[in-house]
């Protein structure tokens, strides 16, 4: 059984077989499936089926894009998928620090397995990322697939998404 974990402001595994495409694997790969009322911060907010590593809290952001609600220079103000101004939108943030974050599933076919995640930075500082995947359940199984590490400069963290 193929487990997922990622460090992830929204994520994407893919199965694969042959030259014909499957559909996503996670469920609320992007954080819209429960989203928090608020605009802005919404930490604590609960992320099922996603589960959070110990160290700290998940916060699901709320935005809606370029010109919308000013959530300054905190994060971006549009989730990976930027569909525009005034559409709502939400995307996972670790609150002050650093966390992991994992969601188990199982292909639905055999064969190779596409993966990957988009990130920021926050508060236009640097930051460092990295998508792995995993055979077992949780944290600590056998890596069968892993990205580079990121390491994404401070700069402007509103209008500039990073991606793995």
């Amino acid at each position: 059984m193929v487990r997922n974990t990622t460090l992830v402001v929204a994520a994407a595994a893919i199965a694969l077989s042959g030259a014909a495409l499957a559909q996503n694997v996670l469920v609320n790969g992007d954080f819209e499936s429960n989203p928090p009322a608020s605009f802005g911060n919404n930490i604590g907010h609960p992320i099922a089926p996603w589960v959070a590593g110990a160290d700290q809290s998940p916060n699901v952001v709320k935005v809606d894009g370029p010109g919308g609600f000013n959530y300054g220079n905190n994060g971006p103000e549009s989730d990976a998928s930027a569909p525009g101004a005034g559409i709502a939108q939400h995307y996972l943030d670790i609150a002050n620090g650093s966390n992991e974050f994992y969601q188990s599933f199982t292909p639905q076919c055999s064969g190779e397995v596409q993966f990957g995640g988009w990130f920021s930075t926050r508060a236009d500082s640097p930051g460092t990322a990295q998508v792995t995947l995993r055979e077992g359940v949780g944290l600590g199984g056998t890596i069968v697939g892993q990205t580079n590490n990121v390491s994404l400069p401070g700069g402007n963290s509103r209008t500039i998404p990073g991606r793995l």
